[in-house]
């Protein structure tokens, strides 16, 4: 399966995905959107992104959930991943990251607190 020049958004936020759908479109990208962690696996079966933009903390099935799911799925190997939160890791150290942590060992994952990520997209 051919890599396309999509980037798809896991955000149960529809604010949040429209924020990210306006800064990275203007970058040339295409964007296709899920609410959760459910409608993202069911849009990874027919599609291989340029890059994922993941939420960790989604109802129904969590960021967690997604890159598990991932891993059985040769044709998204090496799709590069930015799991978002807005938990703070020396906050919460229990909470999540140890686990996205075992789970990315493989794949390219970069991993960002929201208020920094949202900076860092406003300000390229």
């Amino acid at each position: 399966m051919k890599r396309s020049s999509d980037v798809l958004i896991v955000d149960d936020s529809a604010e949040m995905r429209s924020i990210l759908k306006a800064l990275i479109s203007a970058a040339g990208y295409r964007i296709q959107e899920a609410e959760d962690g459910l409608h993202a696996m069911a849009l990874l079966e027919e599609m291989r992104p340029a890059a994922i933009i993941l939420d960790m903390a989604m109802p129904r099935a969590d960021g967690l959930d997604v890159l598990k799911w991932m891993e059985g799925r040769t044709h998204l190997r090496n799709v590069p991943v930015l799991v978002l939160t807005a938990f703070h890791k020396m906050a919460h150290p229990d909470i999540m990251l140890p686990g996205v942590y075992r789970v990315i060992g493989k794949g390219e994952i970069d991993y960002s607190q929201l208020p920094a990520i949202i900076s860092e997209m406003i300000a390229a």
